[in-house]
């Protein structure tokens, strides 16, 4: 099966089984399922904070766009 991506206007949301905190101005992330550690930075940790709730990825290119 070929990924066709994420469409404009398709909902994300975050999902389970991470654990984020924040190390200064970053966001870290732990996969629980995995036990590996990923540093979200300023800008993922920003989308992952929009996630929260579901949101489009339209939206979350606003929101970024505005911050950069």
């Amino acid at each position: 099966m070929k990924f066709q991506g994420i469409a404009t206007n398709d909902r994300l949301v975050q999902a389970k089984g991470h654990i984020v905190s924040n190390m200064g101005d970053e966001k870290v992330m732990l996969s629980v399922r995995n036990g590996k550690y990923y540093n979200l930075g300023m800008v993922g940790g920003r989308v992952w904070e929009l996630m929260e709730t579901p949101i489009t990825k339209k939206r979350i290119n606003r929101s970024v766009a505005r911050r950069i």
